[in-house]
């Protein structure tokens, strides 16, 4: 079974609950239904407490349109500004790739 269905259908414990305080950042390595490729969601704060969101494979800067969202990437920016990081992955695993691992630091 590929890496996708595998954490489509068997989600990991993903430790939410402990993404607290508006870390300054926060990565969510993803897995894409297309041939299980690899990628990179980063949300990082900028000095006035708004996050800059931005998507690279191994290579190159991806669009966020290209994970296909069930909410607008303003929305997840505004749920991450205030600490919603549940409904934050939540939502991004709505699209075309699913998240594999998060990591943070305040």
């Amino acid at each position: 079974m590929c890496d996708y269905k595998e954490l489509r259908n068997n989600k990991p414990t993903l430790n939410i609950p402990t993404i607290k305080d508006n870390p300054e950042f926060v990565a969510f390595k993803m897995v894409s239904s297309m041939c299980n490729n690899k990628s990179t969601i980063t949300f990082k704060k900028r000095k006035d407490g708004t996050y800059f969101v931005i998507a690279r494979n191994a290579s190159v800067q991806l669009s966020l349109s290209n994970y296909q969202f069930k909410e607008d990437i303003e929305e997840v920016k505004w749920l991450a500004e205030n600490n919603r990081w549940d409904e934050v992955t939540e939502i991004i695993n709505s699209g075309t790739s699913v998240i594999e691992i998060i990591k943070w630091y305040k």
